[in-house]
């Protein structure tokens, strides 16, 4: 909820600018909009930056949100400032500016969040993704090796997990939508996948764990694996070369 109030509060305060530019009441309840939506923003940047020590996504699309978060809230305190303080026509330009580093901040969270695809009807053409979940049943390798895109995990995980833990988003740090990032360490220092070896797997250990357990995978509101579906993919990684 304090994530989204800014929105709210900037774009509340733009549409009364426009309906009641010509009211002093009105105006003056911009001005106070203005206000509360430039506290918010100061409180919801200060909030992202704690949340950002956890480390669960891309650095790279982390640091963009990280600083287009704090601008947003520099600029909120600026819009308010120029509209209290210098008038109308300056006050107008500092919305403006406000409603378009919303606009980019939001962005980038929701990037952050969901993934570069967010905007597009489909991350890949439907055809790729037939002949992927394809080959991905048939436990071979599919994409463009020359671009380093390949699908070398068990279709479960690709059900289950890639979301995220995957080229989008790595929660905890871990990767599982390849073999080689599977099996690295993750966050906690523990292997996703240990090849020959499930005791040793932290997935298989996560996922065996019960719903209310504050480790679980998947998460406790994403749909568990079922006891098939475990032993499954126990038997996936016992059998994977060492």
């Amino acid at each position: 909820m304090l994530l989204h109030l800014p929105v709210g509060f900037a774009v509340a305060a733009a549409l009364l600018e426009v309906w009641t530019w010509r009211d002093a009441a009105g105006r003056a309840v911009v001005v106070k909009l203005l206000a509360t939506n430039a506290l918010l923003a100061l409180l919801t940047a200060a909030a992202g930056l704690v949340l950002a020590e956890q480390g669960d996504y891309p650095e790279n699309a982390l640091n963009w949100h990280r600083w287009a978060g704090v601008a947003c809230a520099l600029v909120a305190v600026a819009a308010w400032w120029l509209r209290a303080r210098r008038g109308v026509a300056a006050g107008r330009a500092g919305i403006v500016a406000l409603l378009i580093a919303t606009t980019l901040a939001g962005h980038l969270g929701a990037t952050l969040t969901h993934g570069d695809g967010l905007l597009a009807w489909s991350s890949r053409p439907p055809q790729a993704t037939r002949l992927a979940g394809e080959d991905a049943a048939r436990g071979e390798a599919v994409g463009d090796p020359a671009a380093g895109v390949l699908s070398e995990v068990h279709p479960l995980l690709e059900k289950h997990c890639v979301e995220c833990h995957g080229p989008e988003k790595q929660k905890g740090r871990l990767r599982l939508d390849t073999l080689a990032a599977a099996r690295a360490a993750g966050k906690s220092g523990e292997r996703g996948v240990v090849p020959g070896d499930a005791t040793a797997s932290e997935i298989l250990r996560r996922v065996e764990l019960s719903r209310d357990d504050d480790e679980a995978m998947p998460p406790g509101e994403r749909t568990p694996l079922t006891a098939t579906e475990r032993a499954e993919l126990t038997a996936w990684v016992t059998g994977l070369a060492r």
